[in-house]
Protein backbone atom coordinates (compact mmCIF):
# COMPACT_ATOMS: atom_id res chain seq x y z
CA UNK A 1 0.00 0.00 0.00
CA UNK A 2 1.24 2.95 -1.03
CA UNK A 3 0.96 6.37 1.62
CA UNK A 4 0.10 9.70 0.42
CA UNK A 5 0.32 12.61 3.22
CA UNK A 6 -0.99 15.32 0.11
CA UNK A 7 -2.84 15.25 -2.89
CA UNK A 8 -0.80 18.45 -4.47
CA UNK A 9 0.70 15.64 -6.38
CA UNK A 10 -2.07 12.75 -7.11
CA UNK A 11 0.00 9.43 -8.30
CA UNK A 12 -1.92 8.39 -12.01
CA UNK A 13 -2.61 5.03 -10.46
CA UNK A 14 -4.69 6.93 -7.78
CA UNK A 15 -7.01 8.50 -10.20
CA UNK A 16 -10.42 7.59 -11.55
CA UNK A 17 -10.40 4.84 -8.00
CA UNK A 18 -12.61 4.13 -5.62
CA UNK A 19 -12.53 5.81 -2.47
CA UNK A 20 -13.14 5.08 1.19
CA UNK A 21 -13.57 8.24 3.72
CA UNK A 22 -13.17 8.11 7.22
CA UNK A 23 -11.51 8.10 10.53
CA UNK A 24 -11.24 4.02 10.72
CA UNK A 25 -10.28 3.81 14.36
CA UNK A 26 -9.47 -0.08 15.38
CA UNK A 27 -10.02 -0.89 11.92
CA UNK A 28 -13.23 -2.82 12.98
CA UNK A 29 -15.26 -5.75 11.05
CA UNK A 30 -17.37 -3.20 10.24
CA UNK A 31 -14.12 -1.11 8.47
CA UNK A 32 -13.21 -4.79 6.56
CA UNK A 33 -16.66 -4.42 5.27
CA UNK A 34 -15.99 -0.99 3.55
CA UNK A 35 -13.04 -1.71 2.54
CA UNK A 36 -13.98 -4.69 1.14
CA UNK A 37 -16.89 -2.99 -0.59
CA UNK A 38 -14.24 -0.73 -2.27
CA UNK A 39 -12.13 -3.66 -3.20
CA UNK A 40 -14.64 -5.23 -4.74
CA UNK A 41 -16.06 -2.00 -6.35
CA UNK A 42 -12.53 -1.05 -7.87
CA UNK A 43 -12.17 -4.81 -9.39
CA UNK A 44 -15.43 -3.79 -11.11
CA UNK A 45 -14.41 -0.55 -12.52
CA UNK A 46 -10.54 -1.71 -13.04
CA UNK A 47 -9.17 0.96 -10.94
CA UNK A 48 -7.54 1.29 -7.54
CA UNK A 49 -8.90 1.13 -3.86
CA UNK A 50 -7.92 4.31 -2.03
CA UNK A 51 -9.03 5.03 1.87
CA UNK A 52 -8.59 8.76 2.84
CA UNK A 53 -8.42 9.52 6.56
CA UNK A 54 -7.09 12.38 8.79
CA UNK A 55 -4.21 12.70 11.08
CA UNK A 56 -4.76 13.71 14.38
CA UNK A 57 -8.28 12.61 14.73
CA UNK A 58 -10.39 15.53 14.36
CA UNK A 59 -12.07 15.20 18.02
CA UNK A 60 -8.34 15.88 19.48
CA UNK A 61 -8.48 19.38 17.38
CA UNK A 62 -11.81 20.36 17.68
CA UNK A 63 -12.74 19.00 21.46
CA UNK A 64 -9.76 17.54 23.07
CA UNK A 65 -11.86 17.36 26.55
CA UNK A 66 -14.05 14.63 24.68
CA UNK A 67 -11.51 13.08 22.28
CA UNK A 68 -11.60 9.77 23.07
CA UNK A 69 -8.42 7.07 23.32
CA UNK A 70 -7.48 5.92 19.97
CA UNK A 71 -7.66 1.94 19.51
CA UNK A 72 -4.94 2.12 17.36
CA UNK A 73 -1.47 3.82 17.00
CA UNK A 74 -1.17 5.60 13.47
CA UNK A 75 1.11 2.81 12.64
CA UNK A 76 -1.07 0.30 13.68
CA UNK A 77 -3.94 1.72 11.94
CA UNK A 78 -2.07 1.49 8.74
CA UNK A 79 -0.83 -2.04 8.82
CA UNK A 80 -4.16 -2.96 9.06
CA UNK A 81 -5.67 -1.13 6.41
CA UNK A 82 -2.96 -2.54 3.59
CA UNK A 83 -3.81 -5.77 5.18
CA UNK A 84 -7.14 -5.27 3.43
CA UNK A 85 -5.63 -5.24 0.42
CA UNK A 86 -6.27 -1.13 -0.13
CA UNK A 87 -3.74 0.16 -3.05
CA UNK A 88 -3.54 3.82 -1.38
CA UNK A 89 -3.88 5.65 1.52
CA UNK A 90 -4.27 9.58 1.55
CA UNK A 91 -3.63 11.14 5.42
CA UNK A 92 -4.73 14.42 5.38
CA UNK A 93 -3.65 17.04 7.87
CA UNK A 94 -6.34 17.86 10.52
CA UNK A 95 -6.13 21.48 12.06
CA UNK A 96 -8.69 23.98 13.11
CA UNK A 97 -8.04 25.55 9.49
CA UNK A 98 -8.80 22.58 8.08
CA UNK A 99 -11.90 21.86 9.93
CA UNK A 100 -13.71 24.90 8.17
CA UNK A 101 -13.63 23.35 4.84
CA UNK A 102 -17.38 22.95 3.84
CA UNK A 103 -17.97 19.91 2.48
CA UNK A 104 -18.73 20.75 -0.98
CA UNK A 105 -15.24 22.51 -1.22
CA UNK A 106 -14.25 19.21 0.28
CA UNK A 107 -15.58 16.97 -2.57
CA UNK A 108 -14.40 19.44 -5.43
CA UNK A 109 -10.67 19.85 -4.21
CA UNK A 110 -9.69 16.33 -2.73
CA UNK A 111 -12.21 13.99 -4.55
CA UNK A 112 -12.76 15.43 -7.71
CA UNK A 113 -9.85 17.77 -8.85
CA UNK A 114 -7.17 15.69 -6.85
CA UNK A 115 -8.90 12.59 -7.23
CA UNK A 116 -10.84 12.32 -10.03
CA UNK A 117 -12.87 10.07 -8.32
CA UNK A 118 -15.14 7.49 -9.54
CA UNK A 119 -17.13 5.78 -6.46
CA UNK A 120 -17.19 6.74 -3.06
CA UNK A 121 -17.86 4.30 0.03
CA UNK A 122 -18.93 5.69 3.83
CA UNK A 123 -19.80 4.49 6.91
CA UNK A 124 -23.53 5.08 7.93
CA UNK A 125 -21.78 7.18 10.68
CA UNK A 126 -18.92 8.82 8.91
CA UNK A 127 -18.74 12.67 8.29
CA UNK A 128 -16.65 14.88 6.86
CA UNK A 129 -16.74 18.85 6.07
CA UNK A 130 -17.25 22.29 8.50
CA UNK A 131 -19.89 21.01 11.27
CA UNK A 132 -19.98 17.24 9.91
CA UNK A 133 -22.45 18.33 7.35
CA UNK A 134 -20.84 16.00 4.59
CA UNK A 135 -22.44 12.20 5.11
CA UNK A 136 -22.64 9.91 2.67
CA UNK A 137 -26.45 11.05 1.81
CA UNK A 138 -25.34 14.46 1.11
CA UNK A 139 -22.60 13.29 -0.92
CA UNK A 140 -25.48 11.57 -3.12
CA UNK A 141 -27.28 14.25 -3.74
CA UNK A 142 -24.16 16.46 -5.66
CA UNK A 143 -22.39 13.24 -6.87
CA UNK A 144 -23.96 13.38 -10.08
CA UNK A 145 -22.96 16.50 -11.16
CA UNK A 146 -19.66 15.30 -10.75
CA UNK A 147 -19.91 12.31 -12.19
CA UNK A 148 -19.07 9.32 -9.29
CA UNK A 149 -21.36 6.93 -7.96
CA UNK A 150 -21.77 6.48 -3.62
CA UNK A 151 -22.45 3.76 -1.96
CA UNK A 152 -23.14 3.79 1.95
CA UNK A 153 -22.29 0.34 4.11
CA UNK A 154 -24.78 0.40 7.08
CA UNK A 155 -24.23 -1.18 10.28
CA UNK A 156 -22.52 -4.29 10.60
CA UNK A 157 -22.93 -6.72 13.35
CA UNK A 158 -20.51 -9.34 15.11
CA UNK A 159 -22.43 -12.25 16.96
CA UNK A 160 -25.59 -10.28 18.09
CA UNK A 161 -23.14 -7.08 18.29
CA UNK A 162 -23.45 -3.40 16.97
CA UNK A 163 -20.44 -3.30 15.50
CA UNK A 164 -18.18 0.52 16.05
CA UNK A 165 -15.16 1.87 17.53
CA UNK A 166 -16.94 3.34 20.43
CA UNK A 167 -18.47 -0.09 21.16
CA UNK A 168 -14.67 -1.46 21.08
CA UNK A 169 -13.58 1.43 23.21
CA UNK A 170 -16.13 0.71 25.98
CA UNK A 171 -15.40 -3.06 25.93
CA UNK A 172 -11.82 -2.62 26.67
CA UNK A 173 -12.71 0.13 29.35
CA UNK A 174 -14.38 -2.63 30.77
CA UNK A 175 -11.70 -5.07 30.55
CA UNK A 176 -14.01 -6.96 27.75
CA UNK A 177 -11.23 -8.45 25.90
CA UNK A 178 -13.28 -10.92 24.41
CA UNK A 179 -16.20 -8.67 23.31
CA UNK A 180 -13.62 -6.14 21.87
CA UNK A 181 -11.76 -9.52 20.02
CA UNK A 182 -14.97 -10.88 18.75
CA UNK A 183 -15.49 -6.54 17.09
CA UNK A 184 -12.37 -6.20 15.73
CA UNK A 185 -11.92 -9.84 13.92
CA UNK A 186 -8.51 -10.14 15.92
CA UNK A 187 -7.27 -9.94 19.42
CA UNK A 188 -6.99 -6.47 20.98
CA UNK A 189 -3.09 -5.32 20.54
CA UNK A 190 -0.80 -2.40 22.30
CA UNK A 191 2.95 -2.56 21.55
CA UNK A 192 5.35 -0.70 22.97
CA UNK A 193 9.35 -0.83 24.52
CA UNK A 194 10.43 -3.26 26.81
CA UNK A 195 11.86 -0.73 29.75
CA UNK A 196 13.81 -1.05 33.07
CA UNK A 197 11.34 -2.08 36.06
CA UNK A 198 12.28 -1.80 39.89
CA UNK A 199 12.78 -5.51 39.61
CA UNK A 200 10.45 -6.70 41.85
CA UNK A 201 8.99 -9.54 39.62
CA UNK A 202 12.32 -11.26 39.46
CA UNK A 203 12.70 -10.80 43.20
CA UNK A 204 9.82 -12.94 43.62
CA UNK A 205 10.57 -15.62 41.39
CA UNK A 206 8.53 -14.35 38.42
CA UNK A 207 10.19 -12.29 36.11
CA UNK A 208 8.20 -9.84 34.18
CA UNK A 209 8.93 -7.79 31.48
CA UNK A 210 7.64 -4.27 31.60
CA UNK A 211 6.46 -2.31 28.74
CA UNK A 212 6.14 1.15 27.79
CA UNK A 213 3.44 1.75 25.57
CA UNK A 214 2.61 3.60 22.23
CA UNK A 215 -1.22 2.93 22.67
CA UNK A 216 -3.54 5.05 24.22
CA UNK A 217 -6.06 2.92 24.89
CA UNK A 218 -5.12 0.27 27.85
CA UNK A 219 -7.94 -2.29 28.95
CA UNK A 220 -9.16 -1.88 32.27
CA UNK A 221 -6.93 -2.96 35.16
CA UNK A 222 -6.53 -6.63 36.18
CA UNK A 223 -4.70 -9.73 35.00
CA UNK A 224 -5.26 -11.39 31.67
CA UNK A 225 -3.88 -13.76 29.52
CA UNK A 226 -2.11 -12.89 26.21
CA UNK A 227 0.06 -13.65 23.02
CA UNK A 228 3.27 -11.39 23.01
CA UNK A 229 5.40 -10.87 20.27
CA UNK A 230 9.40 -10.11 20.47
CA UNK A 231 10.92 -9.91 16.63
CA UNK A 232 9.65 -13.65 15.59
CA UNK A 233 9.48 -15.26 18.77
CA UNK A 234 5.49 -15.19 19.66
CA UNK A 235 4.86 -17.06 23.05
CA UNK A 236 1.47 -16.78 25.76
CA UNK A 237 2.04 -14.56 28.75
CA UNK A 238 0.53 -13.57 31.65
CA UNK A 239 -0.17 -9.50 31.99
CA UNK A 240 -1.03 -7.40 34.97
CA UNK A 241 -2.30 -3.93 33.82
CA UNK A 242 -2.69 -2.27 37.33
CA UNK A 243 -1.35 0.31 39.97
CA UNK A 244 0.80 -2.56 41.74
CA UNK A 245 -1.38 -1.88 45.14
CA UNK A 246 0.59 -4.71 47.15
CA UNK A 247 3.61 -2.37 46.41
CA UNK A 248 3.42 1.50 45.62
CA UNK A 249 -0.14 1.55 43.80
CA UNK A 250 0.46 4.92 42.37
CA UNK A 251 1.58 4.32 38.35
CA UNK A 252 -0.38 2.38 36.06
CA UNK A 253 1.89 -0.34 34.46
CA UNK A 254 1.57 -2.86 32.20
CA UNK A 255 3.72 -6.17 32.71
CA UNK A 256 4.39 -9.21 31.13
CA UNK A 257 5.29 -12.83 32.26
CA UNK A 258 6.27 -14.83 29.29
CA UNK A 259 5.38 -18.42 29.92
CA UNK A 260 7.79 -19.97 27.53
CA UNK A 261 10.26 -17.61 27.04
CA UNK A 262 13.42 -17.06 29.16
CA UNK A 263 16.02 -14.38 27.89
CA UNK A 264 16.98 -10.61 28.57
CA UNK A 265 14.16 -8.14 26.54
CA UNK A 266 15.03 -5.18 27.96
CA UNK A 267 15.09 -2.45 24.57
CA UNK A 268 13.37 -4.41 22.70
CA UNK A 269 10.16 -4.14 20.81
CA UNK A 270 7.05 -6.07 22.58
CA UNK A 271 3.34 -6.70 21.32
CA UNK A 272 0.99 -7.71 23.63
CA UNK A 273 -2.35 -9.10 22.21
CA UNK A 274 -5.37 -9.73 25.14
CA UNK A 275 -6.99 -13.65 24.72
CA UNK A 276 -8.97 -13.37 28.16
CA UNK A 277 -9.31 -11.64 31.16
CA UNK A 278 -8.68 -14.01 34.18
CA UNK A 279 -9.15 -11.55 37.35
CA UNK A 280 -9.64 -8.29 38.86
CA UNK A 281 -6.91 -6.30 40.34
CA UNK A 282 -6.50 -6.82 44.03
CA UNK A 283 -4.41 -5.76 46.89
CA UNK A 284 -2.64 -8.62 49.19
CA UNK A 285 -1.15 -9.03 52.30
CA UNK A 286 1.75 -10.32 51.82
CA UNK A 287 4.23 -10.89 48.81
CA UNK A 288 3.66 -14.74 50.11
CA UNK A 289 0.03 -14.14 49.05
CA UNK A 290 1.01 -12.48 45.76
CA UNK A 291 3.41 -14.94 44.59
CA UNK A 292 0.70 -17.66 45.18
CA UNK A 293 -1.65 -15.63 43.13
CA UNK A 294 0.31 -14.86 40.38
CA UNK A 295 0.86 -18.63 40.25
CA UNK A 296 -2.99 -20.22 40.06
CA UNK A 297 -2.73 -16.85 37.26
CA UNK A 298 -0.79 -19.07 35.39
CA UNK A 299 -2.19 -22.39 35.77
CA UNK A 300 -5.42 -20.60 35.02
CA UNK A 301 -3.98 -19.20 31.92
CA UNK A 302 -2.76 -22.28 30.65
CA UNK A 303 -6.45 -23.55 30.66
CA UNK A 304 -7.50 -20.56 28.37
CA UNK A 305 -9.07 -21.01 25.03
CA UNK A 306 -6.27 -19.68 22.81
CA UNK A 307 -7.09 -20.28 19.36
Amino acid sequence: MQILRNLTTTPPDARSSVVAIGNFDGVHLGHHQIFETVRSLAQTFRTRSVVVTFEPHPLKVLRPDKAPPLICTYEQKLELIAACGIDFAVILHFDLAFSQTPYREFVEHYLVDALAVKHVVMGYLARFGKDRQGDARALATIAPRYGFGVTEVGLFEADGRNVSSSAIRRALQDGDVRAARVMLGRCYSLGGTVVTGDGRGRQIGIPTANLRCDNELIPRLGVYAAWTTVGEIRTRAVINVGRRPTFDGLTITVEAHLLDFHGDLYGQRLEIAFVDRLRDEEKFDSVESLVSQIRRDIQRAQMVDWS
